[in-house]
Formats: C-alpha cells, sequence, structure tokens
C-alpha cells in the first residue's frame, strides 16, 4: 500500500520501473495524469504491475494499493473461488 504522496522517485527504485516524472512528482498526482476521472477502486496498469486507488480526501488520492498481475489474478481466483463455494452451516 503506497501513500499518494509518495515520491514517484521513490515507486521507481521500489518497483523497478521507470514512471515518468517530467509533469508531476507523487504517485497519486502520477495516477490522476493518466485517468483524470479514476475513482475509488478503479485500477491503472503500468508494466507488470496494477495500481488500485483505495482512498480519495477531496480530489487527492490518499493510499494506493500495488500488485503484480499475477499476484492479483491468484486473488481474484481465490476470491471467485470463495463466492462459487457453498456454504455449509457447521453444528447441529
Amino acid at each position: 500500500m503506497l501513500d499518494g504522496k509518495t515520491l514517484i522517485s521513490e515507486v521507481n527504485k521500489l518497483l523497478n520501473v521507470e514512471i515518468s516524472e517530467e509533469d508531476v512528482d507523487t504517485i497519486g498526482g502520477w495516477l490522476l495524469t493518466e485517468k483524470y476521472d479514476i475513482a475509488v477502486g478503479e485500477t491503472l496498469t503500468f508494466g507488470p504491475y496494477v495500481f488500485t486507488v483505495k482512498a480519495f480526501d477531496g480530489r487527492q488520492i490518499k493510499r494506493i494499493e500495488v500488485l503484480k498481475k499475477d499476484e492479483e489474478n491468484r486473488l481474484k481466483k481465490d476470491e471467485e473461488t470463495r463466492l462459487d463455494t457453498p456454504y455449509e452451516a457447521s453444528g447441529s
């Protein structure tokens, strides 16, 4: 989980990516420049990572979840499996 105010230079080092710092300094600002109307729960993919907006503070992105694509797919499959599995009450 990243704070929206995290510097792009720090994200680049942490994730070993090359997000452009030309127009903005923070990861939250970058997400907004990439998709100005992004909302909580929406995602943006860059390289092998999926960035998901988790919280806003007004028009400023507050928190961002970052997952590798394969990890995101695994989590979705786990969730689908849980939803497809019938609930069985225990004890009688």
